[in-house]
């Protein structure tokens, strides 16, 4: 669950089941105003690849797919 994760992991978490997007998920998630585009992009991929983050982004999709198929 994501009792393992900081606030911001699981914000990020969330944005980017929202926006399938890592780099824009990390913006709207991390004080990012000041970073370049680069150090944004190598950001997200090393959230991507924290095993808890993914693990919750995991999770989050597919309860999204639950909720998409109830509303169907």
């Amino acid at each position: 669950m994501n009792n393992y994760l900081t606030v911001k992991q699981n914000n990020f978490c969330q944005h980017y089941v929202l926006t399938s997007n890592a780099s824009e998920a990390y913006r709207l998630s991390y004080n990012a105003e000041n970073m370049k585009a680069e150090t944004i992009h190598r950001k997200a991929t090393e959230l991507m690849a924290n095993g808890k983050v993914a693990a919750r982004i995991h999770e989050l999709q597919a309860q999204a797919q639950v909720n998409f198929e109830i509303t169907l």
